[in-house]
């Protein structure tokens, strides 16, 4: 069984992973009356055919998750270290 802190990591990555590439779900949430990310990148290439800007609204969406994946991925492994003897 792994640690509380792997668990996390996983989790973590699982459900916001997972949640980044649903372009249909603000269609069902907010009725299409919402804008979200995924409306635009829908829009941009469906619309307009323009690659250009839907890659754009993607990495405004992909760039800041990473980070918050690895920062939090950090901060789990630095805070079980002493708990684990050791390295992970």
């Amino acid at each position: 069984m792994g640690s509380q802190g792997e668990t996390l990591v996983l989790a973590f990555i699982l459900v916001f992973a997972g949640s980044m590439s649903y372009f249909i779900t603000p269609q069902m949430l907010g009725g299409g009356t919402t804008y979200f990310i995924g409306n635009l990148i829908v829009k941009a290439l469906d619309q307009s055919g323009n690659f250009r800007a839907a890659s754009f609204a993607a990495l405004h969406l992909a760039i800041p998750m990473i980070g918050l994946t690895g920062v939090w991925t950090l901060y789990l492994i630095n805070s079980t270290k002493g708990r684990r003897g050791g390295n992970i």
